[in-house]
């Protein structure tokens, strides 16, 4: 777990987190032009001129394989979540509360906890009206 901690640290500071992460998500983004685009390049290429992208032709030689776009977009789904999952391991993850060495020896978690109570009830008393 030290290691992941170690890895995400040096992530953060140099900035390779955020440069991956960008990056993952251009190439999703380009994986899902290239399956949208698909049926648009085979339409423009196929030189009947019964053609159609949804079939119903039928004297059309070359149909439309819808196949061909399943594995871009698996492509882009995968790299999304990917992306997703790096964004919020790197940025969105939820700091830990503090553990008791941080805090000290002599005081323990529900100290800790019911001293942090008695700050926030301070500050409510002290809010302008």
């Amino acid at each position: 777990m030290r290691l992941l901690s170690e890895i995400r640290k040096i992530l953060l500071e140099q900035y390779i987190g955020a440069i991956t992460i960008a990056f993952v998500f251009v190439n999703g983004i380009s994986e899902l032009a290239g399956a949208l685009l698909k049926p648009v390049t085979w339409y423009v290429n196929t030189p009947s001129p019964y053609r159609s992208v949804l079939g119903g032709v039928s004297d059309q030689t070359n149909p439309f394989h819808w196949e061909w776009m399943l594995v871009p977009l698996v492509g882009a789904v995968l790299q999304f979540g990917a992306g997703y999952g790096l964004l919020k391991w790197l940025y969105l993850h939820k700091q830990e509360t503090a553990d008791t060495s941080e805090i000290g020896d002599d005081l323990t978690r529900d100290e800790a906890s019911a001293d942090g109570d008695a700050l926030k009830e301070v500050t409510v008393l002290h809010e302008p009206e």
